[in-house]
């Protein structure tokens, strides 16, 4: 069972279709890169699998519980940000889970900061911190 499934999309934002009847299975365990020239539609259809994005026709199926991150291109940042700063921006909580956990480990864990730390890890888990 595909991971997410596009059937017959297409895109078009009054100037002629930027995605044109565009089908694709994404399977467990596959890996893919887009290539085209700026204005081809790479981001456009990004922004389809991710769902920040409906098409004028066509549809998206994502197998439940699926979760899609997308890196935006053109970030509302500032400064010079390394990719780790820029993903800490959009989600401020990480480091300070990840502070949290490596204080309560830093002298070894009894049982009651054991409960602590799972439940911190927990949160951390649920933000997908580890990838």
């Amino acid at each position: 069972m595909p991971l997410i499934n596009l059937d017959n999309i297409t895109i078009d934002f009054g100037t002629g279709p930027i995605l044109d009847n565009i089908t694709l299975n994404i399977e467990p365990n596959d890996k893919f890169g887009l290539v085209g020239m700026n204005g081809d539609g790479k981001t456009t259809l990004l922004s389809v699998i991710h769902g920040e994005l409906e098409p004028n026709s066509g549809f998206v199926h994502r197998q439940r519980g699926i979760r899609i991150g997308l890196l935006h291109q053109e970030h509302r940042l500032t400064g010079h940000l390394r990719l780790l700063e820029a993903v800490h921006a959009s989600h401020p909580e990480i480091p300070e889970l990840e502070s949290k956990m490596g204080e309560l480990t830093a002298d070894g864990l009894d049982h009651g900061d054991m409960t602590e730390y799972k439940e911190v890890e927990n949160r951390f888990c649920q933000l997908d911190g580890y990838n």
